[in-house]
């Protein structure tokens, strides 16, 4: 992480330099409420995951008193009960059947959700990174306009850390998009396979766009983004209503 620059160094920033630290920050500052509703979607869709596998558990254990059912008729060779116990078997083997592509779906549709937070995360690292380089900029041309100027406890700037810092949150948000691509598309193969009217949309993850300006002269600590997809592009999902 680069190190906190003095408030005294970014005082007078050229118009250029400012009006580029101010575009950063509206990112920057609009990223909660992105991440807030992409964590909501996440929510939604772990909690349908959720549902839809106590219905398959629901469903194993009814096939496998049936199963038992059936043992017990074959034994006492009664054929009436022996049919009636496999027309059930039969019934909840399609049940589960359906049931498990269902839960299937659900999955793929989390992972997006998750991806697409994910990604959230990185973009804003980077982002981050973007406004302490511009930061960093502004504060060596003030000390470069001052000759032999010294601040109390500072240490000149370093722009190469700088540079490095925000190169490594690229490097991080690129794996990231690709595996976000990749889960995203996985999602969406998933969803043609569903009956019509079982899939709405997961929708792509959203680019960080205006409000105002907030300091953030230290840099929050960004999270290790696991992999996930794309950041600029736009990455449409289906994400319905599954109809069990």
């Amino acid at each position: 992480m680069p190190p906190k620059l003095h408030p005294d160094l970014l005082r007078q920033p050229s118009p250029e330099a400012a009006s580029e630290l101010e575009r950063v920050e509206r990112q920057i500052i609009e990223f909660p409420s992105l991440k807030d509703k992409e964590a909501q979607a996440l929510f939604a869709a772990k909690t349908e995951l959720g549902s839809k596998e106590q219905e398959l558990t629901q469903s194993l254990k009814a096939q496998k008193i049936q199963k038992s059912a059936f043992g017990a008729a074959q034994k006492a060779n009664d054929q009436a009960q022996m049919d009636l116990a496999q027309g059930e078997i039969n019934r909840l083997e399609d049940q589960i059947n359906q049931q498990t592509a269902q839960r299937n779906y659900l999955k793929a549709k989390m992972d997006a959700a998750q991806a697409k937070v994910d990604l959230l995360e990185a973009q804003l690292a980077l982002q981050v990174a973007e406004q302490l380089l511009q930061q960093a900029e502004i504060a060596q041309t003030f000390l470069e306009s001052e000759p032999g100027r010294t601040l109390k406890g500072f240490e000149p700037v370093d722009l190469s850390l700088y540079r490095t810092y925000k190169t490594n949150q690229q490097k991080k948000l690129a794996e990231v998009e690709k595996s976000t691509q990749s889960l995203v598309s996985a999602f969406e193969g998933m969803a043609k396979l569903q009956p019509k009217g079982a899939a709405p949309a997961v929708q792509a993850a959203p680019q960080a766009a205006t409000p105002a300006s907030p300091t953030l002269a230290t840099a929050p600590q960004p999270k290790a983004s696991p992999a996930p997809q794309s950041a600029s592009s736009t990455l449409e999902s289906a994400d319905s209503t599954l109809q069990p």
